[in-house]
């Protein structure tokens, strides 16, 4: 649908009125009870709004993740580190012996 359309719709008995279910503006003819759903500009700023909300709580959530990730790596015990310390120490004797 053309803005010529909508236009011609509007001048020809359609009411426009937005629904924020579907997020869309909808030209409706009372009459006839026809309806044609199209974006203006209330309906494309709720769909930008919406689009960075999802966004922003994906981020957060990413970043959520991360952090959480960085806390278990630092609250490892000293026990479980002079571990893994040793067992990268017996592997890098290991490549060495292997590469003579």
């Amino acid at each position: 649908m053309t803005y010529g359309t909508i236009k011609n719709l509007l001048n020809n008995g359609y009411i426009a009125c937005y629904d924020s279910t579907r997020i869309a503006t909808l030209a409706l003819n009372p009459t006839t009870q026809t309806v044609f759903s199209y974006d203006d500009a209330t309906s494309i700023a709720a769909k930008v709004t919406y689009i960075h909300q999802v966004a922003w709580a994906w981020w957060r959530l990413h970043m959520d993740g991360k952090r959480r990730q960085r806390q278990w790596d630092h609250d490892e015990s000293p026990a479980a580190r002079s571990q893994s310390v040793e067992i990268l120490r017996h592997k890098q004797q290991y490549l060495r012996r292997g590469s003579c």
